[in-house]
Parts: structure tokens; C-alpha cells; sequence
């Protein structure tokens, strides 16, 4: 001690948090310990609602069990759902559709890496390499500040962009497969197995686990920082600060965790979202 991360409900500061604090003041009043707060770091998640809006409780009878949705789905399409579906501090509404979208995104992932690995080829492609690099900068960044859903939309935009590079057949180079290994290790922690098993089909002795995170070059992930106004519904609410490698998606994901662009989607279905890369954000809702 002192614990370095502590993360619970806010509805724990009472029970957990304050009785936790109060304690480990009297004991440093005591001289019994070098320290006077347990807890370096605070961090409180969302709330987790049902089907019907209201928080989920085995006496409502909303709660949604994690064992039906694995027999269902698999156990990491859930992981990736649960991390995608909302920033980590907000509330959420469950919604079983989303994780049809999750499930499609592995089964691109297993697609991808069983149709184009290569394990002997040559060959470097700079851009490509680049891209790897922000994709490593952006999911470690991400892991590290609980953007837990920006993170997986990193990596759906770059397995989107490993796809691009396939169909334009610039995929037998090292750069490539390089980009694949990346790919299967910045994945292990939202889809453990799934990446596993990959990484053994791919003719890897060791666990995808074992291995290091992936290091990013800091000249090849500089970008130019950018501020862009957001629209909802064509008038603009709000600005978001970005880079001019940001994605769609990414840029959406940022608007979303805006206080000032909340409130004007808050209870409202998004219908569309219009991006120009670098100039302008639209929210089309409903």
C-alpha cells in the first residue's frame, strides 16, 4: 500500500471508500503507516441498466447473466462489447443487439489473420508501418486511461485498414505480417482467447500472453493537433480537440464523452454521423 488504482461504484463511497480512508488516518496519526490516503487513484465505473432503463438488480429481475450471452455469442464477444459499448464513468443501457456487431468484428479478425498470414516474405511499406505504430500509441494510450471504447475502435479501424491493404494486394510484405502479430497482441487483453488461438494457428509456440507490448516509434505517430466544431442535427454545440489521423469512429467516440455534446443526444437515437476528416463532426439524431 498505498493501492495504486482502486475502482468501485460511487454508491461504495460510504461502505468501501470512506470507512477505507478514515482508518488509514488514524493508523498515520499512530505513526503505524507512511502514508494517509489507501488509495492513489479513484476511479468510479457507470451504471449498468436493463433492457427496461432501470439499473440492473436481481429483485427488478433485469439482470442479464454473463453465462447465457457466452453459450450465445462467446465469451470474448462479450469482452468487446462490454468495453465498447459506453465510456467507462457513464451509464449504460444493455442492449443485446450490440453484440452482433462485436462478434462480427472477431470474425474479421479471424478472417483476416488466417487468410493473409505469410510467415517468409520481405519487403518494408513506410505508410503502412506508420499506421501500425499510431494503432500501438493509440490502444496503449487508450488501455492506460480507461477509454476502454476507443481502444477497440482502434483496432476495428485498423483491422478496416489491414483489410484495405489486402484488397489492393499489398499484403506479402514483412510490414504486413508484422501488422498482424501487432494486431493479435494489442487484442489479447479485450479478447484473450480468440487471440490465442490465433497465435498458436499462426505457428507461435508461446502464449500470445507472454509475449512484450508492442513498443510505437514517436517519429513515425506525430500528427498536427486540430480542434473541430461538432453539429448535432446541423447546428454546432461544441468543439473536440483531435489529430489529423483521427477516424471517424474515433472522432464520434471523443464527441460522445463531450459534457457539452451530451446533453443534446442524451434519450436521442444518433441516426447518422457525417465526418470530414479534420474539419467537422455532424450528429444527425432523432
Amino acid at each position: 500500500m498505498p493501492v495504486d488504482l482502486y475502482i468501485g461504484g460511487a454508491e461504495h463511497a460510504v461502505l468501501h471508500l470512506l470507512y477505507a480512508r478514515f482508518w488509514t488516518k488514524v493508523l498515520a496519526d499512530e505513526d503505524l503507516v507512511p502514508f494517509r490516503e489507501p488509495f492513489t487513484r479513484l476511479i468510479n465505473q457507470g451504471q449498468l441498466h436493463g433492457s427496461d432503463g432501470r439499473r440492473m438488480s436481481k429483485s427488478r429481475g433485469n439482470v442479464v447473466t454473463p453465462d447465457e450471452i457466452v453459450e450465445e455469442y462467446g465469451a470474448d464477444a462479450l469482452r468487446i462489447y462490454v468495453l465498447f459499448m459506453a465510456p467507462f464513468e457513464q451509464n449504460v443501457d444493455w442492449n443485446t443487439d450490440g453484440i452482433t456487431g462485436a462478434r462480427r468484428f472477431l470474425n474479421r479478425v479471424w478472417n483476416l489473420i488466417l487468410t493473409y498470414w505469410l510467415p517468409t516474405c520481405n519487403g518494408v511499406d513506410p505508410d503502412l508501418e506508420k499506421e501500425m505504430h499510431r494503432a500501438i500509441k493509440t490502444v496503449t494510450e487508450r488501455i492506460e486511461t480507461f477509454r476502454f471504447n476507443i481502444m477497440v475502435s482502434a483496432l476495428m479501424s485498423f483491422v478496416n485498414l489491414l483489410y484495405k491493404q489486402a484488397k489492393t494486394n499489398h499484403w506479402k510484405t514483412k510490414t504486413f505480417q508484422d501488422c498482424l502479430e501487432a494486431l493479435l497482441v494489442l487484442l489479447a487483453p479485450a479478447a484473450p482467447y480468440i487471440a490465442e488461438e490465433l497465435w498458436k494457428a499462426t505457428g507461435h509456440d508461446c502464449s500470445v500472453h507472454q509475449q512484450s507490448w508492442p513498443r510505437f516509434d514517436e517519429n513515425l505517430v506525430r500528427a498536427e493537433s486540430l480542434e473541430i466544431p461538432v453539429q448535432v442535427n446541423g447546428k454546432t454545440r461544441g468543439n473536440i480537440g483531435i489529430d489529423d489521423l483521427t477516424s471517424e469512429s474515433e472522432a464520434f467516440s471523443i464527441a460522445l464523452e463531450t459534457s457539452a455534446i451530451q446533453k443534446y443526444i442524451h434519450g436521442r437515437e444518433i441516426t447518422r454521423v457525417i465526418y470530414i476528416a479534420g474539419k467537422i463532426l455532424n450528429i444527425v439524431t432523432t
